[in-house]
């Protein structure tokens, strides 16, 4: 049997949390390690990825029915990429109710993918709550809780944070140095796609 492909899902419910960034360093970690992918992004207002990732990104708006459809027809045809999604703080409710209206995850998991949520926590207990209803919602999809410190400041309660959410996984991205910070919001760094 083939390997199953992948499709990440970045849940970002809370503005100013650090999705785009966490979202960024997925990408790269793709391309470095020479993986096929492709990227879309729902935020259609400010276009940060297709900004970053200007080859690589489609950006959908979510809230007309073409770009539903765009979506979610992309995201199953058939090819070897890895699928990234980056559903951001205004899409975030309309998106899940999509999801569960037209059973996304259900094909896709039909169809040779394997769906994840990573689920951007604004370090609040707000954000436990709802990756936990999340979960419970859809129980054979992973959500994994992912905090980017640059933005959220937990300090030495990260750990009882990301141990509060039910994921037995989780993404913690640690305060980048000034000159990395630089470096990686500045506007296309990334690397190279081979």
């Amino acid at each position: 049997m083939s390997a199953r492909i992948p499709l990440w899902f970045i849940c970002a419910p809370f503005p100013k949390s650090g999705a785009s960034t966490f979202t960024h360093l997925l990408v790269d970690y793709h391309l470095y390690n020479k993986r096929e992918v492709s990227l879309f992004d729902t935020d259609v207002h400010s276009r940060t990825l297709e900004s970053l990732f200007p080859q690589l990104t489609q950006t959908i708006d979510l809230s007309t029915t073409p770009g539903q459809i765009a979506l979610f027809d992309q995201l199953l045809e058939a090819g070897p990429q890895a699928r990234i999604v980056e559903i951001c703080a205004p899409a975030h409710q309309l998106f899940l109710s999509q999801v569960r209206d037209i059973g996304f995850f259900e094909e896709a998991e039909k169809n040779g993918f394997e769906p994840a949520i990573l689920f951007v926590s604004n370090g609040k207990r707000l954000a436990i709550d709802a990756g936990t209803r999340l979960q419970a919602i859809w129980r054979r999809v992973p959500v994994i809780p992912v905090v980017n410190e640059g933005f959220v400041r937990l300090g030495t309660k990260i750990n009882d944070h990301l141990e509060a959410f039910p994921a037995g996984r989780s993404f913690q991205v640690p305060v980048l140095e000034p000159l990395l910070q630089t470096a990686i919001v500045c506007r296309g760094f990334h690397s190279p796609a081979f």
